[in-house]
């Protein structure tokens, strides 16, 4: 599903899960592209400016998120990332109702991203699946690239569910 997921967006495809207060990469796709995102497989990136961490934690609680991110340092992420608790909570909310989350130059400068979760058979969010690229390829595509990394992410939840591929 990665592959072909990032086959269609030409853009570099990370499949991450919840690890303590990151995420961390556990499978990642390239594009083949001169410029792109770099492997993160293996590595951990905050919850509160990516758009992965915005996917892993959208079935939680307010009161569990701020316990869960509690002492982070906002200040130190890219210019668009969220500057507390309630903008992260509020950003959150919105990857709730569209399905996917979008991060805008939120965990580095011309970098972008969006993720969707990946559900177990409870529901329960277990992983994200995410697409990141270079702000100037992809920034004006993000609504589009949310669509299908959501689709992608409902693809891999059909599969946890044992409902074929």
């Amino acid at each position: 599903m990665l592959r072909r997921l990032v086959g269609t967006v030409k853009e570099a495809g990370y499949l991450s899960v919840l690890c303590d207060r990151s995420a961390l990469t556990v499978l990642s796709e390239s594009p083949g592209r001169a410029v792109e995102a770099v492997g993160w497989v293996g590595r951990t990136t905050p919850l509160h400016s990516t758009s992965t961490g915005r996917a892993l934690l959208m079935d939680r609680t307010p009161e569990e998120t701020g316990h869960l991110l509690a002492g982070t340092d906002f200040s130190d992420a890219g210019p668009g990332a969220p500057n507390g608790l309630d903008d992260l909570m509020e950003r959150t909310a919105r990857a709730r109702r569209t399905g996917y989350a979008v991060a805008d130059e939120e965990f580095e400068s011309g970098l972008v991203a969006v993720a969707a979760p990946v559900r177990d058979f409870s529901g329960r969010v277990v992983a994200a699946v995410n697409v990141c690229a270079p702000k100037y390829r992809a920034g004006g595509d993000l609504e589009r690239l949310g669509r299908v990394v959501s689709a992608a992410g409902h693809q891999l939840t059909s599969a946890m569910k044992g409902r074929g591929r």
